[in-house]
C-alpha cells in the first residue's frame, strides 16, 4: 500500500526486521508538489494469520499499528491508500528456454521477497544469457539451440537454490 508520513523520507529506502517479518518502505513522488518526500510503498511481509488480523483492522487502527511497528522511523502515518494483501508464492518454470525463446527474472522464476535477491538473480539471468548470446553472435549464429541450453544449464540450479533458501528462510521465521 501507499502511506503518508508525517517526516519526509529524502528518498532513501528502508527496512525493519521485525519479530512478524521485514517491513520495508520504498520512496515514492507525490502527484502534489507540496507533499513530495512524504509518501512511501510499503511491503510488510507477514506469515498468513497476522496478514489477515491487520487486513481486517480499519485504515486508522492501520495507521496506529504501522506508526508503532516502525518505531516511529518517520513520524506518524498520516494516510493509507491502496492497501492490499497477497499470499507470497515461490515459482519457477520447468524449462528456461524453448525454440530460440529464453525466460529471465520474474518471467522463470519468482522466490520469497526476503532480502530483495529477485532482481539480483534477475540481473545475473540477463547478465549471462547477453554473454551466451554476444558469443553466438561473434559465431555468426543467433540464439543457438545449446547455447540457450547452456545459459539454462548455468543458471537454473543457482536459481533454484536461491528460491528454496530465501523460502526456508522466510518459513523458518513464520
Amino acid at each position: 500500500c501507499a502511506i503518508k508520513t508525517s517526516k519526509p523520507h529524502h528518498y532513501v529506502a528502508r527496512q525493519i526486521f521485525l519479530p512478524t517479518g521485514p517491513l520495508a518502505y520504498l520512496p515514492m513522488a507525490s502527484l502534489e508538489e507540496s507533499e513530495n518526500g512524504y509518501w512511501q510503498s510499503i511491503v510488510w511481509t507477514l506469515p498468513d494469520d497476522y496478514a489477515d488480523e491487520y487486513s481486517a483492522l480499519s485504515d486508522a487502527e492501520f495507521m496506529q499499528l504501522l506508526t508503532r511497528e516502525s518505531q516511529h522511523m518517520l513520524g506518524e502515518v498520516l494516510d493509507v491508500r491502496s492497501r492490499a494483501q497477497f499470499p507470497l508464492k515461490a515459482r519457477a518454470a520447468k524449462q528456461y528456454v524453448k525454440d530460440g525463446l529464453a525466460l529471465i527474472g520474474d518471467a522463470a522464476h519468482v522466490i520469497h521477497p526476503l532480502a530483495g535477491q529477485g532482481v539480483n538473480i534477475g540481473c545475473l539471468d540477463a547478465a549471462v544469457l547477453c554473454d551466451a548470446l554476444l558469443h553466438d553472435l561473434g559465431r555468426g549464429v543467433w540464439a543457438h539451440e545449446q547455447t540457450l541450453m547452456r545459459y539454462e544449464h548455468r543458471r537454473k540450479g543457482q536459481n533454484d537454490a536461491m528460491m528454496h533458501s530465501m523460502s526456508a528462510i522466510g518459513w523458518l521465521e513464520s
